[in-house]
């Protein structure tokens, strides 16, 4: 069975979007047609993000959310309009599974899943 994703039109908001595993869900999302804005807490990590190569797709924004998970929606949506699809992403401590504390796994749940729901 073969999936078909089409996203063209709909804009993905992905905090974590500029860095590792979340930089890599918005270029799919971008490669299936979405709209994407990327949000980090660092300007230099949109600021690289922004000027890496990527593929064909739909169009993708940067947004520095330091301080203020409100602005980064507020800036996502003066940019590229209403938001369809949010992920949030930006809880990641790199470590070796062997070595991630319980606290540190614990963290990035509570960033990753709850962070979501208050997003």
């Amino acid at each position: 069975m073969a999936l078909t994703l089409d996203f063209t039109g709909k804009h993905t908001l992905v905090f974590g979007g500029t860095t590792g595993t979340g930089f890599e869900v918005a270029q799919n999302f971008s490669e299936h047609g979405a709209n994407v804005s990327i949000a980090s807490r660092k300007q230099e990590n949109v600021d690289a993000a922004m000027a890496a190569p990527r593929t064909t797709g739909g169009n993708i924004a940067g947004v520095a959310a330091f301080d203020a998970v409100g602005r980064a929606f507020g800036s996502a949506v003066s940019q590229v309009g209403t938001i369809d699809v949010l992920v949030s992403g930006a809880g990641n401590f790199v470590a070796a599974a062997n070595a991630q504390s319980s606290n540190g796994f614990r963290v990035v749940v509570d960033i990753d899943l709850i962070g979501t729901l208050n997003a």
